[in-house]
């Protein structure tokens, strides 16, 4: 257990897990206009996240955290931990809003567009299905957010303005990302496909 630095939100935990009301009232009051400005900035500019899609996201990390609140240890503050779990919802919502766009296709539909032709000869057959089962590979190899990026770019054709946007990133960050999931993902390819 680390150092208890926020001994007073430890022990209003406690007396909240114990059964007193007011003290689990005032631990998550305290801690709920921190969380819904974080969770406004940090999805201010997305226009496929609505006010709902907000408020849901603050739902959500307010339940996980009383889900998980016997992993609070005091060493930072509650309204900390509450935001590390709206971090993670905000990060699973979009990706779920961007496999929900009409106009974003999966890394298997994209790799499938150009497919297999069956009348070719067989041995350019082979050759297509291992490159395929390689680039998935190592595709998979990548962070999830390195992945989704490379799918919104390479796949998709997307503009870094509309990528950062769906990944609730600014442009340079995105930029940044997507020239080290280049780099991972074709280090990764050589190891396998060689």
């Amino acid at each position: 257990m680390g150092e208890v630095k926020h001994p007073e939100d430890l022990d209003l935990l406690d007396k909240y897990l114990c059964g007193d009301r007011e003290s689990g009232e005032k631990l998550f009051g305290n801690a709920y206009p921190s969380l819904k400005r974080y969770v406004f900035s940090c999805t201010k500019g997305n226009t496929y996240l609505s006010e709902n899609d907000k408020e849901d996201i603050i739902s959500e990390s307010m339940m996980r955290a009383i889900s998980n609140q016997h992993l609070y240890n005091g060493s930072s503050k509650f309204q900390t931990f509450i935001i590390g779990y709206a971090h993670n919802v905000i990060l699973e919502k979009h990706r779920k809003k961007a496999k929900e766009s009409k106009n974003i296709i999966s890394i298997e539909d994209a790799l499938n567009v150009e497919g297999i032709d069956l009348y070719d000869n067989p041995v350019k057959i082979i050759v297509k299905k291992e490159q395929i089962d390689a680039v998935k590979e190592a595709l998979n190899m990548l962070s999830d957010e390195q992945r989704t990026i490379i799918v919104l770019r390479v796949f998709n054709d997307m503009p870094f303005k509309l990528a950062a946007q769906l990944a609730g990133k600014s442009e340079d960050a995105v930029d940044s990302l997507f020239r080290r999931a280049i780099i991972s993902f074709k280090n990764n390819f050589e190891k396998i496909y060689k």
